[in-house]
């Protein structure tokens, strides 16, 4: 209130949570599919989140199918945010599963055998981009004008967009080169490093030694060094020798304790079934129907 003199009053509206249901059919990307809803960029976020290392969002085809499970949240009806997601479904050349699952000892999604959607290291460094140029022993260089080996992937975004580190590990260089521009090196583990080329800055608190994780921002989307746009150019080493990552069979993750498997096992058949009912429209959301809402109440608490 700015009459008189400046009063502030914190008022507290009650949420609503209500489960919702999406899916449709890729025609030219995810985002479009999505373009009636309002939450669109959020939505393709969960989803990514969802089939993280199962599903290339990258390179979607015409036809591709999704269903998603969510909360989405309401103040004074109207609609405030997304909530947890309960399951993603992704049709390309096969049907891909993630189920949330969460108690004392795990959380997280997990495909139908119960192991992590989520492997040691993410697809792409940066959310929301797409690829300008792949690893090419032989490509012609745009600055250089010569051929010369591209030994990274380059993800196209815009200024400023955040830059994450692919997997936990330590950072071990935080520079700048005429070549590179302000980058970032960082190792994983004995065997794998990773490298993130032509940021605009870096994140606070990058240096030398510093533990980072997984999914953490380290830096922001630039066109420093030998660049004609916005992009990061990623680079992976494995055993000391820069590879194509996109080609690399990396292992699978651990699945959970044989003894978590029954329990596992109730929720993931519960959030299958619902998300099997789903029928694909073209990009129109869709509710839970009037005479499901009390299985969709189920379904909240037995996540909780």
């Amino acid at each position: 209130d700015l009459r008189d003199s400046v009063n502030v009053e914190i008022i507290d509206k009650d949420v609503v949570t209500k489960i919702k249901t999406t899916s449709g059919v890729v025609q030219s990307s995810l985002w479009n599919a999505l373009e009636e809803d309002i939450f669109r960029d959020l939505l393709v976020d969960k989803m990514e989140d969802a089939l993280s290392w199962s599903v290339n969002f990258y390179t979607v085809q015409a036809g591709d199918k999704f269903k998603l499970i969510y909360e989405e949240k309401y103040i004074d009806d109207e609609p405030a945010g997304i909530g947890r997601v309960f399951g993603a479904y992704y049709e390309n050349e096969k049907p891909h599963y993630a189920v949330y699952y969460k108690n004392e000892g795990y959380k997280g999604f997990y495909d139908l055998e119960g192991r992590p959607t989520k492997k040691g290291f993410l697809k792409t460094p940066v959310k929301a981009s797409r690829i300008s140029s792949r690893y090419n022993m032989n490509r012609f260089h745009p600055i250089l004008k010569r051929r010369r080996p591209h030994l990274g992937t380059d993800y196209a975004a815009g200024y400023g967009t955040p830059i994450r580190a692919v997997g936990n590990g330590v950072i071990e260089i935080v520079s700048y080169t005429r070549s590179n521009g302000k980058y970032i090196k960082m190792r994983h583990d004995n065997v794998y490093q990773t490298q993130y080329l032509h940021m605009s800055k870096f994140a606070k608190g990058m240096k030398r030694g510093v533990k980072v994780s997984q999914g953490q921002t380290i830096g922001y989307v630039g066109s420093t060094g030998l660049a004609t746009g916005p992009h990061v150019c990623f680079r992976f080493w494995k055993n000391g020798r820069q590879i194509d990552h996109l080609r690399e069979n990396f292992p699978p993750p651990d699945p959970m304790k044989e003894e978590e498997l029954p329990k596992f096992n109730i929720v993931k058949d519960e959030i299958k079934f619902e998300l099997d009912r789903i029928k694909v429209k073209g990009a129109e959301s869709l509710t839970i129907l009037n005479e499901e809402v009390e299985n969709a109440k189920l379904l909240a608490e037995n996540l909780k």
